[in-house]
Protein backbone atom coordinates (compact mmCIF):
# COMPACT_ATOMS: atom_id res chain seq x y z
CA UNK A 1 0.00 0.00 0.00
CA UNK A 2 1.62 3.67 -0.89
CA UNK A 3 1.55 5.91 1.56
CA UNK A 4 -0.15 9.44 1.47
CA UNK A 5 2.13 12.41 0.78
CA UNK A 6 2.06 14.78 3.72
CA UNK A 7 -0.03 17.73 3.94
CA UNK A 8 0.97 21.56 5.29
CA UNK A 9 -0.80 24.26 6.62
CA UNK A 10 0.13 27.88 7.56
CA UNK A 11 -2.29 30.77 8.99
CA UNK A 12 -2.25 33.81 10.72
CA UNK A 13 -3.70 34.29 14.33
CA UNK A 14 -5.10 37.88 15.57
CA UNK A 15 -6.65 38.88 18.74
CA UNK A 16 -10.42 40.67 19.10
CA UNK A 17 -8.81 44.10 18.37
CA UNK A 18 -7.73 42.63 14.78
CA UNK A 19 -3.77 42.61 15.67
CA UNK A 20 -1.87 40.00 14.97
CA UNK A 21 -0.38 37.59 18.01
CA UNK A 22 3.33 38.19 17.83
CA UNK A 23 3.93 34.95 20.48
CA UNK A 24 3.09 31.60 21.03
CA UNK A 25 2.12 28.09 19.16
CA UNK A 26 -0.44 26.28 17.14
CA UNK A 27 -0.84 23.05 17.91
CA UNK A 28 -2.64 20.29 15.78
CA UNK A 29 -4.47 17.48 17.36
CA UNK A 30 -6.65 14.45 17.41
CA UNK A 31 -7.52 13.98 20.48
CA UNK A 32 -10.96 15.64 21.53
CA UNK A 33 -10.95 14.60 25.43
CA UNK A 34 -12.50 17.02 27.27
CA UNK A 35 -9.34 16.97 29.35
CA UNK A 36 -6.47 19.82 28.04
CA UNK A 37 -3.97 18.01 30.58
CA UNK A 38 -4.10 14.52 29.49
CA UNK A 39 -4.25 15.49 25.26
CA UNK A 40 -2.04 14.99 22.85
CA UNK A 41 -0.91 17.27 20.22
CA UNK A 42 0.66 15.88 17.23
CA UNK A 43 2.42 19.10 15.71
CA UNK A 44 3.17 22.07 17.13
CA UNK A 45 4.06 25.01 15.34
CA UNK A 46 5.47 28.69 16.31
CA UNK A 47 3.84 31.81 15.70
CA UNK A 48 5.79 34.40 13.93
CA UNK A 49 6.55 38.05 14.93
CA UNK A 50 3.73 39.51 12.23
CA UNK A 51 1.18 36.92 13.95
CA UNK A 52 1.73 33.88 11.29
CA UNK A 53 2.61 30.01 11.37
CA UNK A 54 3.47 27.32 9.19
CA UNK A 55 4.01 23.39 9.17
CA UNK A 56 4.83 20.68 6.85
CA UNK A 57 5.09 17.06 6.99
CA UNK A 58 2.27 16.77 8.79
CA UNK A 59 -0.29 13.49 8.34
CA UNK A 60 -3.85 13.62 6.30
CA UNK A 61 -6.15 13.52 8.50
CA UNK A 62 -8.54 15.72 10.72
CA UNK A 63 -7.57 17.87 13.40
CA UNK A 64 -8.39 20.77 15.89
CA UNK A 65 -6.03 24.17 15.61
CA UNK A 66 -5.69 25.63 18.57
CA UNK A 67 -3.83 28.42 19.61
CA UNK A 68 -1.69 28.76 22.31
CA UNK A 69 -0.11 32.31 24.15
CA UNK A 70 3.35 32.23 24.85
CA UNK A 71 2.80 31.43 28.21
CA UNK A 72 1.43 28.22 27.59
CA UNK A 73 -2.75 29.35 28.09
CA UNK A 74 -5.08 28.07 25.45
CA UNK A 75 -6.91 30.71 23.89
CA UNK A 76 -8.95 29.98 20.50
CA UNK A 77 -9.63 26.63 18.89
CA UNK A 78 -10.92 25.76 15.03
CA UNK A 79 -12.57 22.65 14.70
CA UNK A 80 -12.57 20.16 11.96
CA UNK A 81 -9.40 20.39 10.07
CA UNK A 82 -9.45 18.48 7.49
CA UNK A 83 -5.86 18.09 5.62
CA UNK A 84 -5.57 16.37 2.34
CA UNK A 85 -2.54 14.21 0.40
CA UNK A 86 -0.22 17.23 -0.69
CA UNK A 87 -2.38 19.77 0.22
CA UNK A 88 -1.53 23.59 1.92
CA UNK A 89 -4.15 23.99 3.80
CA UNK A 90 -4.65 27.92 5.19
CA UNK A 91 -6.65 28.06 8.92
CA UNK A 92 -6.49 31.39 10.22
CA UNK A 93 -7.22 31.96 14.17
CA UNK A 94 -9.38 34.65 13.89
CA UNK A 95 -10.31 36.63 17.56
CA UNK A 96 -12.66 39.08 15.93
CA UNK A 97 -15.21 37.10 14.72
CA UNK A 98 -18.60 37.22 16.71
CA UNK A 99 -18.76 34.07 17.95
CA UNK A 100 -15.29 34.50 20.15
CA UNK A 101 -15.91 38.21 21.03
CA UNK A 102 -19.67 37.12 22.65
CA UNK A 103 -17.50 35.48 25.02
CA UNK A 104 -16.16 37.95 26.51
CA UNK A 105 -16.06 39.56 30.00
CA UNK A 106 -17.85 42.47 30.06
CA UNK A 107 -14.63 44.39 31.64
CA UNK A 108 -12.26 42.71 28.29
CA UNK A 109 -15.23 44.00 25.94
CA UNK A 110 -14.97 47.90 27.75
CA UNK A 111 -11.71 46.84 27.19
CA UNK A 112 -11.75 46.49 23.42
CA UNK A 113 -14.13 49.38 22.64
CA UNK A 114 -11.92 51.78 24.69
CA UNK A 115 -8.59 50.52 22.91
CA UNK A 116 -10.71 50.88 19.55
CA UNK A 117 -11.23 54.50 20.41
CA UNK A 118 -8.01 55.37 21.41
CA UNK A 119 -6.43 53.62 18.34
CA UNK A 120 -9.06 55.52 15.73
CA UNK A 121 -7.81 58.88 17.90
CA UNK A 122 -3.65 57.97 17.64
CA UNK A 123 -4.36 56.91 13.84
CA UNK A 124 -6.36 59.82 13.16
CA UNK A 125 -3.33 61.39 15.20
CA UNK A 126 -0.86 59.54 12.83
CA UNK A 127 0.36 57.29 15.61
CA UNK A 128 -0.52 53.58 16.15
CA UNK A 129 -1.46 52.06 19.34
CA UNK A 130 0.00 48.58 20.78
CA UNK A 131 -1.57 49.27 24.04
CA UNK A 132 -4.11 46.09 23.94
CA UNK A 133 -2.19 43.78 23.06
CA UNK A 134 0.04 44.43 25.58
CA UNK A 135 -3.36 44.60 28.62
CA UNK A 136 -5.78 42.59 27.75
CA UNK A 137 -4.71 39.77 25.84
CA UNK A 138 -7.93 37.28 25.69
CA UNK A 139 -7.83 34.76 28.08
CA UNK A 140 -9.07 31.48 27.89
CA UNK A 141 -12.32 30.51 26.39
CA UNK A 142 -12.49 27.06 28.30
CA UNK A 143 -11.16 24.07 26.75
CA UNK A 144 -14.43 21.93 26.16
CA UNK A 145 -14.49 21.17 22.01
CA UNK A 146 -17.81 20.90 22.53
CA UNK A 147 -18.61 24.06 23.36
CA UNK A 148 -21.31 26.00 20.80
CA UNK A 149 -20.17 29.24 19.31
CA UNK A 150 -16.53 27.96 18.11
CA UNK A 151 -16.47 26.87 14.51
CA UNK A 152 -14.33 26.20 11.33
CA UNK A 153 -15.34 29.60 9.73
CA UNK A 154 -11.33 30.58 9.09
CA UNK A 155 -10.75 27.73 7.64
CA UNK A 156 -10.28 27.95 3.74
CA UNK A 157 -7.69 26.32 1.52
CA UNK A 158 -4.97 28.20 0.07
Amino acid sequence: MAQQAPASIHGHVQNPAGQAMTSGSVKLTKDRSADEKSRKYAYTFQVDGTGNYKGSDVAPDTYVAIYFSADGRSIDFVDNVTLTSGQDKVVDIDMTRKEFTDKMTPEEKKQLEEFKKQNAAATAAGQGSERYRQEAEPRDRGRSLEQPGRSSRQVRQG
